[in-house]
């Protein structure tokens, strides 16, 4: 039987109680969530147009805490990053093994990822839009994410055979597709926007419109301000035919954190494609001392059903002026860039070449003219 759903008024807030869930806590009756988000994977799915796209590190891979756990190094992913000072872990970073905890938590990990990833999927095209290099995607996932590796793997070479029958998962390096088809420079928050602009161009968005009388959801998920920020400004230059939803997941995330925001991400998919107006969210800790701290008048708690995470929605104008540089954002890129260094070595020196002949936005090719 099919679940019938509320849908929200246009503009209002989301009633997000519940939205987090902890295994040591009894599980609620059905809510919105729950009733929306268990039986989405066996029901028909909603028919409009959605588009998702996702970073890559510290929202579907965990880099941050890779790095402060000793992993990175001592499995030849990085070298020579200066020391990070920040306040989420206290230990100094040294090599050390996988254990066979941390393997574990892993693949406890690697099911959250590969569930929210197929679940967007049955929605449209998903884009894991990275401001890294394609090889640290691959190198990342071979050591520590290796069934997400192959999950990605496999989306391209059927994209690349035009199978239909597929869900539609493709990476795509913003930085590079930026450097290639615009020169070097610039920022994230460029880099994010041009690849924006260039998947919804290749996705002919302004046909779906006319076509379909709809417009087209453009779902953005990451640990920075700035991806929201590319989302919110894609729908300013095309108001007519397409609309931003956000999540903004911590930044620089623990292991359980990630974990347990993917969990929510999973459960919230359903009800977020099907809200009818634009959406912009913000997951924060619990240290913040306010929404409009954070986030200005613009935001606003609605959940606090974690120990030490709360959710909180924002507006427009909020998720559009939250880019501002943060101390935690240059780390992360500081990290991203030692490690390129050494996975495009070993990438090009014969390593792994699951991507090498493959250019910049090689999922969107028409991007290119």
């Amino acid at each position: 039987m099919r679940t019938s759903t509320h849908i929200p008024p246009r503009n209002a807030h989301l009633d997000l109680s519940r939205a987090f869930t902890t295994e040591s806590r009894p599980q609620p009756s059905p809510t919105f969530f729950t009733t929306t988000s268990h039986y989405s994977l066996h029901r028909e799915m909603i028919k409009k147009p959605i588009i998702s796209i996702l970073d890559w590190d510290d929202t579907l891979c965990p880099t941050t805490w890779l790095h402060f756990r000793g992993l990175l190094v001592a499995h030849g992913l990085i070298d020579g990053v200066p020391p990070m000072e920040v306040e989420t872990f206290e230990e100094k970073v040294v090599p050390s093994p996988l254990t066979s905890s941390d393997r574990q938590r892993l693949e406890l990990l690697e099911h959250q990822v590969l569930e929210l990833l197929q679940l967007a999927a049955r929605f449209g095209p998903v884009f894991i839009v990275t401001a890294a290099s394609l090889p640290w995607v691959v190198a990342s996932a071979e050591h520590f994410l290796p069934r997400v590796r192959q999950f990605l793997l496999d989306n391209q070479r059927q994209c690349e055979s035009k199978n239909a029958g597929i869900e539609r998962v493709q990476v795509v390096s913003a930085r590079d597709w930026y450097h290639h088809q615009i020169g070097t420079g610039s920022s994230q928050l460029e880099w994010k926007c041009a690849t924006f602009e260039a998947l919804c161009s290749h996705l002919k968005l302004q046909d779906v419109f006319a076509r379909l009388k709809t417009r087209t959801d453009l779902i953005s998920i990451g640990d920075a301000r700035f991806e929201q920020e590319a989302c919110v400004r894609m729908e300013m230059k095309a108001s007519e035919f397409l609309r931003s939803k956000t999540m903004k997941f911590v930044e620089q995330p623990t292991l359980e954190e990630l974990l347990e925001q993917l969990k929510m991400m999973s459960k919230m998919y359903d009800p977020m494609c099907q809200y009818d107006g634009g959406l912009h969210l913000c997951v924060s800790r619990k240290e913040t001392s306010s929404a409009q701290d954070s986030f200005g008048d613009g935001g606003r708690f609605v959940d606090n059903a974690l120990e030490t995470l709360q959710l909180v929605q924002i507006d427009r104008m909020a998720a559009l002026n939250g880019s501002a540089a943060r101390d935690c954002d240059a780390r992360l890129q500081q990290l991203l860039a030692a490690a390129d260094s050494l996975t495009h070595k070993a990438h090009y020196a014969g390593h792994d070449h699951s991507y090498q002949n493959e250019p910049p936005l090689a999922a969107v090719p028409g991007a290119r003219n």
